[in-house]
């Protein structure tokens, strides 16, 4: 990485959850702080290390060395051959694939998105924030746009709107804009209209949902996306897992245990720090960022299908914004949380749920 670098004193902490070596960061271009520690999480998983060097200034280097079995030279090149093979043949209706961005500052959504649409013929770039989607959308034509609405800086609405008045000025053509929302009102929906979306899309979205999206633009393979069966819809279900509602978070991914699965071990970073990580925003009078940890653990919740902490984070984070901001409310708000997520930490971190 050719950034500003990590000051020696910090290189110890950037790897662990919510963390960032320079808090302006977090405030220019969002981010949950889970980059790192997910990629950690899931190194020691394979039994492999992780470490960094750094100069303020000039930059940082990573590296992992992961414990991998020697593969079969023959068996490769066959394998090889035959994804080549498979790739020549396959109907590409449109020549080149879909350009996507998505613009949204929560890995684990971002991952989720990424994983969904992993074999639908897209090329995803990512924004962290509605000000760094404006400006990837200058450099680079895209077919599609997903647009969370809820993210740090400029928001979701307000890129849309730059984005429209941009085409207009600069004579480009009209992108479709979909809105990603926790919230699924029908003001909501409208808001979303009036900024200049085409469509409001509520989280958690189906991985049916983005591919329906998809559709409109590149008709022939989005339809058999839709209608193929993923390989995991046979796979049981790991045991342990009994706070979360597997039934409806699979068929919002299509029945792909798999994707399920890891999404299970990315979500787990996040919500099992939840309640330090709140603590220690309130501890330092971060309201602002307090609030969004709750609506960062309501959209992943519900992911998951833990539901009923989704709907307890969502009473949290709606009394942030009642004033007074430290009201009976708001810890009754909290309190609900904290008796909701139990459960869900327990699941997530006994061993069976560990090893799915």
């Amino acid at each position: 990485d050719t950034g500003i670098g990590i000051a020696p004193s910090k290189l110890e902490t950037i790897f662990e959850p919510f963390t960032q070596a320079d808090g302006s960061v977090t405030r220019a271009f969002g981010g949950t702080g889970l980059g790192l520690s997910i990629t950690r999480s899931l190194v020691q998983l394979m039994n492999g290390t992780i470490s960094v060097t750094s100069t303020p200034g000039s930059g940082t280097t990573f590296w992992l060395r992961l414990p991998m079995p020697a593969a079969d030279l023959a068996q490769v090149q066959e394998a090889s051959a035959a994804a080549t093979a498979a790739a020549a043949s396959a109907e590409r209706p449109s020549g080149a694939p879909l350009a996507v961005l998505l613009a949204e500052d929560n890995e684990v959504n971002v991952y989720l998105v990424e994983s969904m649409l992993a074999n639908a013929g897209c090329r995803i770039d990512v924004a962290p924030n509605g000000q760094s989607a404006v400006d990837q959308w200058r450099r680079t034509h895209y077919d599609v746009i997903f647009m969370d609405v809820q993210m740090p800086g400029m928001d979701g609405h307000a890129a849309t709107r730059a984005i429209r008045q941009l085409e207009a000025q600069m004579g480009r053509p009209r992108v479709p804009i979909y809105a990603l929302s926790a919230h699924a009102f029908a003001s909501d929906a409208q808001a979303s209209l009036a900024a200049g979306c085409d469509a409001h899309l509520a989280k958690p979205v189906s991985k049916a949902t983005l591919l329906t999206a998809l559709a409109t633009l590149r008709p022939a393979s989005m339809s058999a996306a839709l209608h193929t069966a993923p390989p995991h819809l046979s796979a049981p279900a790991p045991p342990g897992v009994t706070a979360l509602d597997e039934a409806t978070a699979l068929a919002r991914m299509d029945g792909d245990r798999a994707m399920y699965d890891r999404v299970l071990q990315h979500a787990s970073v996040f919500i099992s720090d939840w309640p330090s990580s709140q603590d220690r925003a309130l501890a330092v009078g971060d309201v602002a960022q307090a609030q969004r940890l709750a609506h960062d653990l309501k959209s992943i919740a519900a992911t998951i299908g833990a539901q009923p902490l989704a709907e307890a984070a969502r009473v949290l984070e709606q009394a942030f914004g009642q004033p007074p901001r430290l009201s009976p409310q708001l810890r009754a708000a909290r309190t609900l949380v904290d008796t909701a997520i139990t459960p869900v930490i327990l699941a997530l971190t006994t061993e069976p749920a560990k090893q799915a």
